[in-house]
């Protein structure tokens, strides 16, 4: 299962300076109100948001779910370089030790905005692998660019400026040519880069740019990938080979003699070739770790309060819930002529209500197109048998039939709560399966058993629950965790739902390392967070906090001093 293992928050609003954060499969964050793990969620929402249009973003702080407001509202107080960043890890080829990705960002013109400054991949001990800087943001009055392009000063420059560690290029082909990932000898363009550019290759492309007073966000250079970079960079409109005496004399309309020169050095080298053969794979593992946090894969779960109406209309909340009328609609009193494959979602709704002491299913129903209704459905599944129809069908009988059912508005708040949840994080699993299943089907692949990795957000989903649901909490995300390939990270002041994480271990129905609590302090003089390790037996190696696990404890002293003065 590919996941977000290591993510570094920098100078975001509580979190000062360079914090890495280790997640597994599922991940805890707890500890004091006011101490930061909100933060990380809406950190890493409004890094996925930023990056639905580009690899080099500008990100709207005014736009999304959370409305942070201005830049000085978002960077940490304390810091004295006034940029925010995030970072990734990630393999690259056979390296022995993993790269991490670091972006930074910057206040923009307008103070509601932030605006891409830099991306630079780097080795485990901090040398810089590549580097793409934006121009005009990066060399400010106090540093100048290295590169003395002919356009540097000028309305025409390049946006981006970028350099790549030649040494480390070098080892890069090597493992390549170890693999036998690539066929083609390019020791000429190495040689070629380290005599001509010495320690680092320094390059330039997207030479569109359009000042922030005129910026659509959607329809500019800001909205590049990194294939529109390397697309680019092929163009080479830079002539970026040539050294920079080289390259003044290219961009001298009357010398054809140095274009000449230079078109031979791009042939010699095969430059296409090595950006095509080298350049891409690198970014290639580089967009499929920033792929983790995208929109498609990030999903972020806030309590919605749509089941409390009878009929639920199709707005953009609920679309998950319309998506899944073709998935969980029950037909009279069976599941009959059910498409081949869907009596599975079924099967696992059961199961996960089952948890909760349900016997039953949940009917969704699409009226007209204007909207559609949830009911809930007391039944037992009494038997099942396979059966030959045209389509391929289940045939099950049920207990009861439909006359049963009752509305989930007309069910309690925590029943209308458990509900949501179960239905948000089915519709995921389900119509991303459906949808990779389809495309397994047109390859003539045989169906995968779990979808595509999704990393799924959610914000104290103990809310309205009874303490016995908030600790079967625990049973539903690590049964989602071993039958589909996600990954949660949850942010609970639950001490129950913790306590069943404890219990699940101790029963061998999920393994320590698969479990990451994190503590977090609100005291400055303590560190700021810690994690909790799980011993097999289900025992916690650390302590929790003041006023987690030992409140109750104080509350009962207290009480006896009230009852016993003396």
């Amino acid at each position: 299962m590919k996941k977000l293992d290591k993510f570094l928050i920098n100078n975001f609003k509580i979190f000062e300076g360079r914090n890495w954060f280790s997640f597994s499969e599922l991940n805890i964050l707890t500890g004091a109100n006011n101490s930061g793990k909100s933060t990380i969620i809406k950190f890493i929402k409004l890094i996925s948001e930023g990056f639905r249009y580009s690899d080099f973003p500008a990100i709207d702080l005014e736009k999304g779910i959370e409305n942070l407001g201005d830049f000085n509202q978002i960077v940490n107080k304390n810091s004295k370089e006034k940029k925010i960043g995030f970072g990734l890890q990630t393999n690259i080829s056979n390296f022995d030790t993993p790269f991490t990705i670091e972006y930074t960002f910057q206040e923009g013109r307008y103070s509601g905005m932030v605006v891409f400054l830099s991306l630079e991949i780097k080795d485990s001990k901090g040398i810089v692998f590549i580097g793409i800087y934006d121009h005009y943001r990066y060399w400010d009055g106090e540093r100048n660019s290295p590169l003395k392009s002919p356009y540097t000063g000028s309305d025409d420059t390049s946006m981006l400026n970028a350099k790549i560690n030649i040494k480390l290029l070098k080892k890069y082909v090597e493992k390549l040519s170890n693999n036998e990932s690539i066929d083609y000898d390019f020791s000429k363009i190495l040689d070629y880069l380290a005599n001509t550019f010495s320690d680092y290759w320094w390059f330039e492309t997207f030479r569109e740019y359009i000042y922030e007073d005129d910026v659509d966000y959607k329809n500019t250079t800001y909205d590049k990938k990194f294939n529109d970079f390397l697309e680019d960079l092929k163009e080479d409109f830079y002539s970026n080979l040539a050294d920079d005496n080289l390259k003044e004399e290219i961009h001298d309309d009357k010398d054809n003699d140095a274009v000449i020169k230079y078109n031979n050095i791009t042939k010699e080298t095969c430059y296409i070739l090595f950006i095509e053969k080298v350049l891409k794979p690198i970014f290639s593992e580089i967009r499929s770790q920033i792929n983790l946090i995208l929109d498609d894969n990030l999903i972020y779960i806030i309590n919605d309060d749509c089941l409390q109406k009878r009929f639920i209309e199709n707005k953009p909340e609920t679309e998950f819930l319309l998506k899944l009328t073709r998935l969980l609609n029950i037909k009279e009193n069976k599941f009959h002529f059910i498409e081949e494959g869907l009596y599975e979602n079924h099967v696992h709704l059961y199961k996960i209500l089952n948890i909760f002491g349900f016997d039953s299913l949940i009917d969704i129903r699409k009226h007209f197109n204007s909207g559609f209704t949830v009911d809930f459905i007391p039944l037992k599944i009494k038997k099942e048998k396979t059966e030959t129809f045209p389509r391929g069908c289940t045939h099950v009988d049920c207990e009861n039939d439909l006359k049963n059912k009752i509305s989930v508005a007309d069910l309690g708040k925590g029943s209308q709560t458990i509900f949501f949840i179960i239905l948000k994080v089915l519709s995921i699993i389900l119509l991303e399966k459906k949808k990779d299943d389809k495309a397994n089907s047109e390859k003539k692949k045989k169906p995968d058993k779990i979808p595509p990795n999704k990393i799924i957000l959610i914000e104290e989903p103990e809310v309205f629950l009874h303490p016995s649901w908030q600790s079967k909490l625990a049973d539903f995300f690590v049964y989602c965790i071993k039958n589909f390939n996600i990954q949660f990270i949850i942010e609970t002041h639950s001490v129950y739902l913790i306590q069943k994480l404890q219990l699940l271990t101790a029963r061998k129905e999920i393994a320590p390392k698969q479990v990451n609590i994190l503590y977090f302090n609100s005291q400055k003089e303590k560190e700021k967070y810690y994690k909790l390790n799980i011993r097999e037996d289900g025992i916690l190696k650390e302590d929790f906090g003041e006023g987690f696990y030992d409140e109750s404890l104080n509350l009962t002293i207290d009480l006896l001093k009230i009852q016993n003065p003396n």
